[in-house]
């Protein structure tokens, strides 16, 4: 499935993992099909509307989820936080950013 990736994000869309930022969706996709294999497991979720004036009056949702990942043999806590908007009839990810959380 990572090879349809590209049809989730704007043309333009931005990714940070990690601290690292990748800039449209098809070099998006090729940063998430050189990822290695792994397992996600999403403990809470939420989603909220984005007032339209702060967006410049389009239709767009903050989602945020947390979890964890499974690498190999190794599980990390993540969380993830997503713009998406909406683009004629489909709904599209604007903005991506995913970071290992660790244990203060």
């Amino acid at each position: 499935m990572r090879h349809k990736l590209s049809k989730l994000y704007l043309e333009d869309g931005k990714l940070v993992w990690n601290g690292n930022a990748v800039d449209g969706n098809t070099n998006i996709q090729k940063f998430y099909e050189d990822l290695p294999t792994s397992i996600h497991s999403i403990t809470c979720l939420d989603s909220q509307p984005v007032r339209e004036e702060a967006v410049g009056q389009q239709s767009t949702i903050q989602v945020t989820t947390a979890g964890f990942v499974t690498l190999k043999d190794r599980k990390y806590p993540f969380n993830q936080s997503f713009l998406i908007t909406a683009k004629g009839d489909k709904w599209k990810v604007v903005s991506d950013v995913f970071r290992f959380q660790a244990v203060a």
